[in-house]
């Protein structure tokens, strides 16, 4: 088995399969033995995700320190069209002070929504994105999702 790679913001996994099972099949089987190599793929940090569907959901994480200036996150959109509900991809993030309360300007509502599949997506809250006055202090970051999947966050310099 090769190890996994990541290439254009997915991580590219090649794998081979046969149709026999041990050697002795393998010489009975003759010329009809077939191996094949394949490769699967999964978008960059896809091992797992928060998703929510139509029905808006919320997470927050517990109280983190960080370092950095700006918060980013790997998100992507739901298929569209298939259940007649409304559909509309949200993602909203706020950060909240260690009591649970909204911090001035990156509540919810000051928010600016993310709609479109990213995996390096910034934040922003009106059209800000600099967090860097919040760094070394706890914070929790509350995402508040619909019709979407986050699969990981960052804060980066």
């Amino acid at each position: 088995m090769s190890r996994p790679f990541v290439h254009l913001d997915r991580i590219w996994f090649y794998y081979s399969g046969t149709r026999w099972r041990g050697m002795p099949d393998l010489f009975e089987m003759g010329d009809s033995a077939r191996d094949a190599v394949g490769l699967a793929t999964l978008p960059l940090d896809g091992f797992a995700s928060i998703q929510a569907g139509p029905n808006p959901g919320t997470l927050t994480t517990r109280p983190i320190l960080f370092t950095g200036r700006k918060l980013v996150v790997n998100f992507e959109e739901s298929v569209k069209g298939y259940s007649g509900i409304d559909e509309r991809t949200e993602l909203r993030i706020e950060l909240l002070g260690d009591d649970g309360a909204p911090l001035p300007g990156f509540a919810a509502q000051d928010a600016d929504v993310i709609m479109h599949s990213a995996v390096r997506q910034p934040v922003t809250w009106k059209g800000k994105g600099d967090v860097g006055s919040l760094a070394g202090k706890p914070v929790r970051v509350r995402f508040h999702l619909r019709n979407g999947k986050l699969y990981a966050f960052q804060f980066v310099a």
